[in-house]
C-alpha cells in the first residue's frame, strides 16, 4: 500500500467548512483560486453542490468586480498617477 493510488473517495471531516473556506477563497482573492478550488471539488461525486455554489459565486464576483473597477475608472474616481497635472 505505500505509495499506491486506490479508488477510493475523498472523505473530509466537516462538508460546510470546507464549503465556506472556497466561499472565503472565492470572495477575497482573485477569481483564479476560487475556480481551482471549485473544480478540485468538482472532481468529488458528494462535492458536487458546494463546487458549483463557488464557481458560480467566482464568476458573479469576478464579473461585479470588473465591473465596479470600470465605473470608477469611468467616474475618475481615482485617476491614473499620469493623468494627474504636477
Amino acid at each position: 500500500m505505500n505509495g499506491e493510488i486506490t479508488g477510493k473517495e475523498m472523505v473530509l471531516k466537516s462538508k460546510r467548512k470546507w464549503f465556506w473556506v472556497g466561499m472565503a477563497v472565492a470572495l477575497f482573492l482573485p477569481p483564479m483560486p476560487g475556480f481551482i478550488f471549485g473544480f478540485s471539488l468538482l472532481t468529488e461525486k458528494s462535492y458536487r453542490r458546494e463546487a458549483l455554489i463557488i464557481i458560480c459565486w467566482t464568476i458573479i464576483w469576478a464579473a461585479f468586480m470588473f465591473w465596479l473597477g470600470q465605473y470608477i475608472l469611468g467616474a475618475r474616481l481615482i485617476t491614473p498617477p499620469s493623468i494627474v497635472a504636477i
